[in-house]
């Protein structure tokens, strides 16, 4: 009997493959570019922030499904910034998938404020245990499935930008990224 190889894109399981595939892709040639210090300005283009955020939002629903949370993107996220954009899609994929996961009830909100980037939760919030390094590699809560690189990676990004990164603990977690130019 002749097996079926699935090529249909309207498959759920084979669309969240290739999309991971993509976000491996890139999170490959921004590691790279950040370890060889190729980072330079001729890669930056003007790179509008929304639709990169409501990708991220699509790429980890998977993260949310059968959870009463409620994600809101707000308007003031239309905005653009000059950076590379396969590197900003990492950095959104880190924080976002980060506040999905966590948060088992609540909300996820994403919006800028003046030109700094917030991504806020209700989740658990960071270990105290943890919180002064959290941005360090390894570093990781009880909790957590992956091996500790996100925080990590998404400080290296910042710092080659000359973007200010900062966690607040509070009732959840909240990530300000300020996007300076």
């Amino acid at each position: 009997m002749r097996q079926k190889i699935y090529d249909d894109a309207s498959n759920p399981v084979i669309s969240r493959i290739s999309q991971a595939c993509t976000q491996m892709e890139q999170t490959v040639v921004t590691l790279l570019t950040l370890a060889r210090q190729e980072h330079t300005d001729a890669d930056k283009h003007n790179v509008k922030l929304l639709p990169l955020i409501e990708q991220a939002v699509i790429d980890h629903s998977h993260l949310i499904n059968n959870k009463p949370i409620d994600v809101k993107v707000h308007d003031n996220c239309d905005i653009s910034v000059m950076a590379q954009p396969g590197m900003v899609k990492v950095l959104l994929d880190n924080i976002i998938g980060n506040a999905f996961q966590y948060t088992t009830q609540g909300q996820v909100s994403i919006e800028v404020r003046g030109m700094t980037l917030i991504v806020a939760d209700t989740g658990p919030g960071i270990e105290q245990s943890i919180s002064a390094n959290i941005t360090d590699a390894f570093v990781k809560g009880e909790q957590s499935t992956g091996y500790g690189f996100g925080l990590s990676i998404v400080k290296r990004l910042c710092e080659h930008q000359n973007w200010l990164f900062k966690t607040v603990n509070n009732q959840g977690t909240e990530i300000h990224i300020t996007l300076t130019q």
